[in-house]
């Protein structure tokens, strides 16, 4: 299914783009925008650029490379429309959106910590970091220190998928 109104592909975008909440490259929106089917790579681009024209998407330069961002008013109308596209279309794309923006893919740093904690538990630190900003920060109580060895372990082995279950599991998707 591909979405036949143009208003709403705009609106599927500001809708990625504000539960993504980080700036992104062009290509990094258009592959995340059409990689299910829903919108097409021309539609897309002339949408794109439409929004940019009306101040819902903003352009921040960083050293030569230009990312996108959502403005508060692109969040606004985000947050004022994006009920009228499908429930199942939204989550399964976010979804799909999250898992392309892998954590390798944006530069993520995973970082665990172990310490004693009293009654003998030990505090196990949990934390992403992407382009110096904490993505993920988590402290958690494990009751022995193999189990905390075993929780620092399974981090490392996926942090992405670790990631993406807080998050979804938080945002009920």
């Amino acid at each position: 299914m591909v979405f036949k109104d143009r208003n709403e592909v705009k609106v599927f975008i500001l809708y990625l783009m504000r539960h993504l909440d980080c700036p992104l490259e062009y290509w990094q929106v258009n592959d995340i925008v059409v990689q299910d089917g829903y919108v097409d790579d021309l539609t897309f681009s002339d949408c794109f650029f439409e929004l940019i024209a009306a101040d819902n998407i903003a352009v921040v330069s960083d050293r030569s490379i230009d990312y996108y961002v959502i403005t508060e008013q692109g969040k606004r109308v985000s947050d004022n429309l994006c009920p009228g596209i499908s429930t199942y279309i939204r989550e399964k794309s976010l979804r799909s959106a999250i898992r392309h923006l892998s954590y390798t893919e944006r530069g993520a740093k995973v970082e665990t910590d172990m310490r004693p904690a009293p009654e003998g538990r030990v505090e196990v630190a949990l934390r992403i970091v992407e382009r110096e900003r904490v993505i993920l920060d988590v402290k958690i109580y494990a009751e022995s220190m193999n189990q905390a060895k075993l929780m620092c372990h399974n981090f490392k082995q996926d942090p992405d998928g670790m990631f993406k279950v807080i998050f979804m599991r938080l945002t009920n998707l």
